[in-house]
């Protein structure tokens, strides 16, 4: 390609060459005639004349045409310089804005904003430096002037007035703001976290449990917070229905759940105790020993077996043995186990197993149940150490040694304690 250039270039020039030796060697002259005036010249001299014309008139335009647009280039110049002072005063309230100085920020980005490069961003800091300051009105003045003055920029606009209206506590105006917006984007993930957060925050369980299921496979949460949500949306749910004693409702409620869901143990835990509340112990019963046989051992439904009525209490006893041969020094089955055992009226069995289960995990609660057990059984000493070491453990946290005095003991020196009676 380089040597086709050169070589048009050198056939260019020898071309010239060739054409001016040949008006040098051959002067014919050249007449022109205009009415009654004649002029003779030498075709060179003509060319030459042409020539210097031609040049005289180009840089006559070039010269008008630099003048024409001298006006331009200026105009043109100063709006750089304006726009490069906007995007240094941009930069500035920026970091006001990051460093906590808000009415600085606000003041900085609002000052020369119709020169900035970027005047969406301008107005959304400088809304955001005013939703800081606590002004509502500033901060939705300057989402407006955002919106209109960038094509394009409404979702942006919509999404950031919703999050600052989170929180500064307009929950009922973000989430109609981002109701609208997903009328519009139904399958925009950020809005439905935010609006998820709507709902959670204004404790309106029922939406945002209908929204986590049928956000499933968005993942519109983070890891951190879907255990959060959905277990605090499931609570409300459940216990609104269990309030009602409306078993229907509870029932259909569980069963429209995804079967992931259904399987997590928080889950089952929740569905558990409103099953409980709302009367109906034996399938949460059910429900609970079925998990612990076949999915994934859970303390806390371990807990909730311990309170539950159950229809055959040796049934429900040889199940959680059974459970403590895997399990011998889990402290919520030994406290399980000690609440039916108690139910049983077998206190001596049940006083061992609190015992047990208490120095292994203080727990404010066993320490009342132990102490109501020995008041019951005339076992008034060991009754008031209980009361004490409970209630030093409800005010620093920190359990002690849980020793009790044997029968024995007790018997020499004077006291009735009740044996077992085992109920048949």
């Amino acid at each position: 390609m380089i040597i086709t250039y050169i070589l048009a270039l050198l056939a260019v020039i020898a071309g010239t060459l060739w054409f001016f030796n040949y008006l040098l060697t051959h002067p014919e002259d050249l007449v022109l005639r205009w009415g009654e005036y004649t002029y003779e010249m030498t075709t060179a001299k003509a060319i030459a004349i042409l020539l210097v014309t031609f040049i005289t008139l180009y840089l006559f335009v070039r010269l008008i045409t630099h003048l024409i647009n001298t006006g331009s280039y200026l105009r043109k110049r100063k709006q750089l310089r304006l726009q490069r002072k906007s995007s240094q005063l941009l930069i500035n309230g920026l970091i006001d804005l990051v460093e906590g100085d808000w009415e600085q920020a606000e003041t900085t980005l609002t000052e020369d904003i119709n020169n900035s490069p970027v005047p969406l961003l301008n107005y959304l800091a400088a809304a955001r430096a005013a939703d800081l300051l606590d002004s509502n009105t500033r901060r939705d003045n300057y989402l407006k002037c955002a919106c209109d003055n960038t094509k394009g920029a409404r979702t942006a606009v919509a999404i950031s007035q919703a999050e600052m209206q989170l929180s500064s506590g307009q929950l009922e105006q973000a989430r109609a703001g981002l109701i609208t917006l997903l009328e519009e984007h139904p399958k925009h993930r950020y809005a439905k976290r935010l609006l998820a957060k709507s709902y959670y925050q204004q404790e309106d369980w029922k939406n945002l449990s209908s929204l986590l299921q049928a956000s499933s496979k968005q993942q519109i949460l983070k890891e951190s917070e879907v255990e959060q949500f959905e277990d605090a949306a499931l609570k409300g749910v459940f216990q609104m229905y269990a309030n009602e004693d409306d078993l229907h409702k509870l029932k259909a409620e569980w069963k429209k759940l995804p079967s992931a869901l259904k399987a997590k143990p928080y889950a089952i835990l929740r569905y558990s105790k409103a099953l409980i509340a709302a009367g109906d112990g034996p399938d949460a019963v059910k429900l609970i020993s079925n998990t612990l046989n076949k999915h994934a051992w859970d303390n806390s439904l371990v807990e909730v077996y311990g309170t539950c009525e159950h229809k055959n209490l040796n049934h429900a006893i040889t199940e959680a043995e059974k459970w403590l041969a895997e399990h011998d020094s889990n402290p919520n089955l030994l406290l399980a186990l000690a609440r039916l055992h108690g139910r049983n009226k077998l206190w001596g069995k049940a006083r061992s197993l609190y015992e047990s289960s208490l120095n292994l995990a203080p727990n404010s609660q066993g320490y009342l149940e132990l102490a109501q057990l020995l008041e019951d059984t005339n076992d008034h000493e060991n009754s008031q150490t209980c009361y004490r070491q409970g209630l030093i453990y409800s005010i620093t946290g920190k359990g002690e040694a849980l020793i009790l005095k044997s029968k024995k003991e007790h018997i020499k020196e004077g006291y009735i304690i009740e044996e077992d009676i085992p109920v048949v």
